[in-house]
């Protein structure tokens, strides 16, 4: 059994693992797939092969066509690289504005844009009216986020980045090319510190419109069930103790986040599914 195996070893035993859950016709979520080869290579760390997050390590292997690489609702999924894609699982949910449209029972009218692959519902009157017509009051105009704003937020990340970094991530803005900066954040392997900062960014924009227009910022986030009873308990030994105060010293603040975040990347995607997280951390953080 190798203690520090190699990237190709890993990457095989990735697609023997994929491969394995696709012949039983289940879903291996990246979570598993760490978790299992922890048992296959006792000493396997993603860093110890230069990958600061398992996530990278994913994608080297999805782009190097071991396995392919899906993300679902922020979860990484593996599929074996000749798996089919036109097949729905019952692991891929559908997108929350087409869920809506199928299963809301209000009077509406309903389209696919095939073009911006979204759902479109317009609430309507029995008479087929759309009901802003009839109660303005009861909607609000969205302000979207303009694009000389975005390309603002971009330049403010890449700014803030590591030298090496900037340079790439200022040269893919001035490059027209489509597509530009989402490739040099791969290779720079940034993209989910991107991600993170623009639903920060996002965030603030869409509590400063909800504050504006008095709209109930609780009701533009989605709620996740809490923690079932019957969730697995941690034991006291997973974290740090806090003083009785509720305050951690800076020192016990590093070792609980650094504790915390190696609880969670041992915990199965049915624990995580029970997790219970403030919804303002899902827009803010």
């Amino acid at each position: 059994m190798t203690e520090n195996p190699v990237l190709d070893e890993v990457l095989d035993a990735l697609r023997t693992l994929t491969e394995d859950a696709a012949s039983r016709g289940a879903v291996l979520y990246g979570a598993s797939a760490k978790k299992q080869l922890t048992r296959i290579f006792p000493g396997f760390s993603e860093r110890t092969l230069g990958f600061r997050k398992f996530i990278e390590l994913l994608q080297i292997g999805a782009e190097q066509g071991w396995f392919a690489l899906e993300i679902i609702d922020g979860h990484p999924r593996l599929r074996a690289a000749n798996a089919k894609t036109d097949d729905l699982s019952p692991a891929v949910w559908l997108k929350p504005d087409l869920w809506s449209s199928f299963l809301t029972w209000e009077s509406g009218e309903r389209r696919w844009d095939r073009k911006r692959g979204r759902a479109i519902f317009i609430p309507t009157d029995d008479e087929g009216a759309p009901l802003w017509s009839k109660a303005p009051e009861d909607f609000v105009d969205i302000e979207p986020v303009s694009m000389g704003r975005h390309l603002e937020w971009m330049r403010q990340f890449a700014a803030e980045q590591r030298d090496d970094a900037r340079v790439a991530l200022e040269s893919a803005l001035d490059d027209e090319t489509p597509g530009a900066f989402k490739r040099a954040l791969a290779n720079v392997r940034l993209q989910q510190d991107w991600n993170a900062y623009l639903r920060h960014k996002v965030g603030e924009h869409a509590a400063s419109w909800a504050t504006r227009n008095e709209v109930a910022f609780g009701s533009l986030v989605e709620v996740r069930a809490k923690a079932r009873s019957g969730a697995p308990s941690r034991s006291r030994t997973d974290a740090p103790s806090v003083p009785a105060t509720g305050k951690a010293s800076p020192t016990a603040e590093d070792e609980l986040r650094t504790r915390l975040h190696q609880v969670i990347d041992r915990m199965s995607l049915a624990e995580l599914a029970a997790m219970s997280v403030p919804a303002s951390y899902l827009i803010f953080h």
